[in-house]
């Protein structure tokens, strides 16, 4: 089914109020038009082993839908599993979208310059992701995914089984087998520009083995 999303977005509310005496216009709350399984969690790469790494860490989208989905005013939450710690973070970036039937990295500050970088985020626990989490999405109040991982590999990514479409109904846990580590080394053939284990980043994943 089409849908038709829109950055202008469904009530503009005020998240800002400014003091009388200060002048300063109110601030535009964002929500971008999008249901329930319209963002899907794909693959997440947590801090490496190898000091070496070159690549950094992310989280990994993909959108199922047939319409470009803005990602301004998108919120992902992250909850450590064993409830010592939270953090979130907003995407403000007028410009993030991520493609129909495409896919968008939020990563952290170390692939702030990679090439499949659409937004950079930065967390309260020395800019790593925590190691077991809850990844919580909303639009505003809506919720768009969720999902729990247990540990993130120390080589490599978590990934999305990438013989089967995407789905928010399916990714929710990485106890199911449908999560896999990818740990692919990179091929010998091609020149070795960056050091570390890639996984793939703004692209369908390797089906799990």
């Amino acid at each position: 089914m089409h849908r038709r999303h829109s950055a202008a977005l469904l009530g503009l509310a005020l998240v800002a109020t400014a003091a009388p005496s200060c002048g300063r216009e109110p601030l535009e709350r964002i929500c971008p038009d999008i249901a329930a399984g319209d963002l899907v969690i794909t693959e997440i790469r947590g801090k490496q082993s190898d000091p070496a790494d070159t690549y950094g860490q992310w989280i990994e989208v993909y959108n199922p839908t047939d319409a470009a989905i803005p990602l301004a005013g998108i919120t992902f939450y992250l909850y450590k599993l064993d409830g010592s710690g939270d953090f979130r973070f907003l995407i403000r970036d007028l410009d993030a979208e991520v493609p129909a039937g495409g896919y968008a990295v939020l990563a952290g500050e170390a692939a702030a310059d990679k090439d499949f970088t659409t937004y950079t985020f930065t967390s309260d626990e020395d800019g790593d992701l925590y190691a077991a989490a809850i990844i919580e999405v909303y639009s505003c109040e809506n919720e768009v995914d969720r999902m729990l991982y247990r540990s993130l590999p120390a080589l490599g990514t978590l990934s999305l089984d990438g013989a089967v479409p995407p789905s928010a109904e399916l990714n929710d846990t990485t106890d199911d087998p449908i999560w896999c580590v990818d740990a692919t080394p990179p091929d010998p053939n091609q020149p070795i520009i960056e050091l570390g284990i890639r996984g793939t980043p703004g692209e369908a994943n390797r089906p799990c083995m």
